[in-house]
């Protein structure tokens, strides 16, 4: 019966179980197709703006992007000094969902007029 069985499903039968292994084939891949392409990736960026104080930036990229102090500096100085400092790069969904929490959280601390911008990279 269980020859039967094997070979229906045309499966080797080995005569000596305990000394001869059936070798595994792993299965064949498809091409990948040229036409996919992975999904773009975004940026993030806080901009400056003369009338938020340094500790209220840094607050807001402590709290949403878990940055350590130093860091925090060192991104809202980049604001100040070029206009705009990247604090994300990404999947679309993911920087704008950091998004809403950025604004979200300047919004709770009392500057709404942090400013952020997206676009993609």
């Amino acid at each position: 019966m269980i020859d039967q069985l094997l070979a229906i499903l045309a499966l080797p039968v080995a005569q000596d179980q305990s000394t001869t292994e059936t070798p595994v084939v792993p299965p064949k891949l498809a091409p990948a197709d040229p036409e996919v392409k992975p999904p773009s990736l975004w940026n993030m960026y806080v901009l400056n703006a003369d009338d938020v104080a340094f500790e209220e930036v840094q607050e807001v990229l402590a709290t949403v992007f878990s940055f350590s102090a130093e860091k925090c500096h060192q991104v809202a100085m980049t604001a100040h000094e070029q206009g705009r400092a990247l604090v994300l790069n990404g999947a679309k969904d993911l920087v704008e969902s950091k998004l809403a929490q950025a604004r979200a959280e300047a919004n709770k601390i009392g500057c709404p007029q942090l400013p952020f911008s997206i676009e993609e990279a």
